[in-house]
């Protein structure tokens, strides 16, 4: 019987195809918790490619984690906007003449939440590939203070300032909303309420751990 001896190029993959299915790789979805879900995260493997080690964490990942946090761990405590809201917020309130109408849209994000019924508030920040925290405090009414707004930045690279004042904007017309309910069960005592702008306590944390 003949034997036929093949070369050695003949025995070596296709690099064409080695190729094609790292693409594939790339291009792969997952979603989570399901692609019906209306509150689903996109996933795909270059995004997942974000952990390797010094690798800048992209927005999916976080918010893939988020999104798990909130199916797995549901807390009344505690809420986490996803990492895309703070440039939305940010974005709504800088149109002059168009805040109250860009805001309205805007509350859908939260349309499940009361915010000043919900101890604890997380807002990712974006920008200048890095990432800070903003954590607002929503004290009980018995404690007779008002918000308390922290800003976490381990290199100071975003302007706590400007956060802060985001922020404080975002707390007030989300006050002036509710001041329309005359129903609205106010969660803090009567003067704290009356005078929230007065009443935002803001402080700035430098020197946590860095993460890229």
């Amino acid at each position: 019987e003949d034997t036929e001896l093949l070369d050695d190029e003949d025995t070596e993959p296709s690099k064409s195809v080695d190729v094609e299915i790292v693409n594939i790789w790339d291009k792969s979805q997952i979603y989570y918790p399901s692609r019906t879900d209306p509150e689903t995260v996109e996933l795909t493997y270059s995004d997942i490619k974000c952990l390797d080690p010094e690798v800048f964490l992209k927005s999916p990942v976080i918010n893939f984690y988020i999104q798990y946090l909130r199916k797995s761990r549901p807390c009344d405590d505690l809420y986490i906007f996803n990492t895309y809201f703070y440039s939305k917020l940010e974005e709504a309130l800088s149109r002059t003449g168009e805040c109250g109408s860009q805001f309205s849209k805007l509350r859908r994000w939260w349309r499940s939440v009361d915010i000043f019924k919900t101890p604890y508030l997380l807002l990712p920040i974006h920008g200048q590939v890095h990432w800070s925290l903003v954590i607002i405090f929503m004290p009980a009414k018995e404690i007779k203070s008002g918000p308390r707004v922290f800003h976490l930045d381990s290199l100071g690279l975003h302007s706590s300032d400007k956060v802060f004042g985001v922020i404080e904007s975002y707390l007030i017309e989300e006050w002036r909303h509710l001041q329309k309910d005359s129903s609205y069960d106010i969660p803090f005592s009567d003067t704290i309420w009356r005078h929230l702008s007065r009443n935002i306590h803001k402080e700035k944390i430098e020197g946590a751990p860095a993460a890229k």
